[in-house]
């Protein structure tokens, strides 16, 4: 008897033990999955609310182009007077762009690292008006009208629209932008050192992320279509022209609007910047020095490059500088050594992609000066007869480009002029988009709220 009571008491103490741990894993327990419960619901809210803040974010960035592209006008005011136009686009950081019904955006545009772009910093924000996410976008006008993938260069250093002739491939080089070729041309082969990616239309096989593998055996990089190309405003630059004063072949004042077939023979130099030179027939040059950077130089019919002398270009380098673009160095499939603009990239602190002022003696074999210094558009055929000829610039052209044996030409990508090309109608494009960190703001419930406008 004894001892079944202690057995009993003995059952009934181990039971009571366990029934209060039992108690306790619960008490713990239950808390802590409820915790954990509470924190999975927050994290999801949280995942969602980020998801909404990129989405957000993005619309504020095509909200954004929408709005400097409005117009060409308004796009050149952005730069010229920007503390007027920024409020009046609601740019400034004070007005609520409505998104959604759960997030908003806010946009400040503000100077860009390059001149020729606008920085536009967005700032998402939740129901409660507080800032989730901030994205800054840096946008351009596009030159040329390419199609190109997201942060890659929108410019060309050579754009051309006829199949393209040449007897050897070292005879073309081309530094700091793509090709561009509109027709079904690829006869274009490739030195393996030095040559910039080459986009295509049509008959070129599809892009590929690999510089290693061309694409046909003559490309590097190519898109099966490039897209509609916006025109080069002629009228423009007739009017430019007309109202430009240069010197003609022998020496006498005249307009920079010639109607007649015209030679520029050896010693031929114009140091005018501004200048804009409108040929609406032929136009022969021989060795010269002419300087447009911040004009053009365009022929209606054909130009032909016939420098006999043996000697290269009369423009002065020394002083020279041009701008290189940010993706300059995307250009190269290998790391040629022995090509001076590839290595000055790396070797010169001004001629860092993005830099402004890169010094043209750095980018030259030494005793080589430019020929031509900006932009030139040939709206017949280029035929580079004689001469190792130098172009500081970027080079458009409608027909054919031939390059006879013994001669070369050299390209070498202005950024600031390929930027600055006046075209038949404007075109925004994002030349980087970075996430930054949001301001700690809450903005105020009620302040002017404007509707976002479709799309850019």
């Amino acid at each position: 008897m004894n001892f079944l009571t202690k057995t009993m008491r003995s059952n009934s103490g181990q039971a009571l033990l366990i029934g209060a741990l039992l108690v306790l894993t619960l008490l713990i327990t239950i808390p802590t999955l409820a915790m954990f419960s509470n924190h999975l619901s927050h994290a999801a809210v949280k995942s969602l609310n980020a998801h909404k803040g990129t989405q957000a974010a993005e619309a504020g960035v095509a909200q954004a182009m929408w709005l400097l592209g409005s117009s060409t006008t308004t796009w050149q005011r952005a730069f010229n007077d920007p503390l007027t136009l920024y409020p009046e686009l609601a740019m400034d950081g004070s007005t609520i762009f409505e998104w959604s019904d759960s997030t908003n955006f806010t946009l400040q545009a503000g100077i860009a690292p390059e001149p020729y772009e606008i920085q536009v910093t967005v700032q998402a924000l939740d129901k409660n008006r507080q800032a989730v996410r901030a994205e800054t976008a840096i946008i351009s006008r596009k030159m040329l009208g390419i199609q190109l993938p997201t942060r890659e260069t929108a410019v060309a250093a050579l754009a051309y629209f006829g199949p393209t002739l040449l007897s050897l491939p070292t005879q073309l080089q081309v530094d700091y932008g793509p090709i561009i070729n509109f027709s079904n041309d690829t006869t274009i082969a490739s030195p393996d050192s030095h040559y910039p990616r080459k986009y295509g239309l049509r008959s070129i096989a599809p892009y590929t992320t690999s510089p290693s593998a061309p694409t046909d055996g003559n490309q590097y990089w190519a898109f099966a279509a490039l897209g509609e190309c916006p025109e080069i405003l002629t009228s423009y630059y007739i009017q430019q022209a007309q109202n430009t004063s240069i010197l003609d072949s022998l020496g006498n004042p005249t307009s920079g609007y010639i109607t007649t077939t015209q030679t520029f023979p050896d010693g031929y130099t114009m140091p005018v910047s501004t200048n804009v030179i409108y040929e609406t027939n032929s136009l022969t040059l021989g060795r010269v020095g002419i300087d447009v950077s911040q004009g053009a130089l365009i022929v209606g019919s054909s130009l032909t490059l016939n420098n006999t002398s043996g000697n290269t270009g009369l423009l002065n380098p020394n002083g020279m500088t041009l701008a290189v673009p940010p993706t300059a160095k995307m250009e190269y499939p290998t790391q040629p050594s022995s090509n001076l603009p590839y290595q000055a990239m790396s070797q010169v602190s001004a001629c860092a992609p993005g830099g402004l002022y890169c010094p043209v003696t750095a980018l030259l074999p030494s005793g080589t000066n430019p020929d031509i210094h900006g932009f030139v558009y040939v709206k017949g055929n280029l035929d580079v007869q004689n001469g190792n000829w130098t172009l500081i610039g970027q080079l458009r052209v409608d027909g054919t480009i031939t390059i006879s044996a013994g001669a070369t030409l050299h390209i070498i990508e202005d950024d600031l002029i390929a930027h600055n090309v006046t075209t038949d109608r404007l075109v925004l494009v994002t030349d980087r988009v970075y996430p930054v960190t949001p301001e700690n703001t809450t903005f105020s419930s009620n302040p002017p709220v404007i509707t976002v406008f479709a799309g850019p």
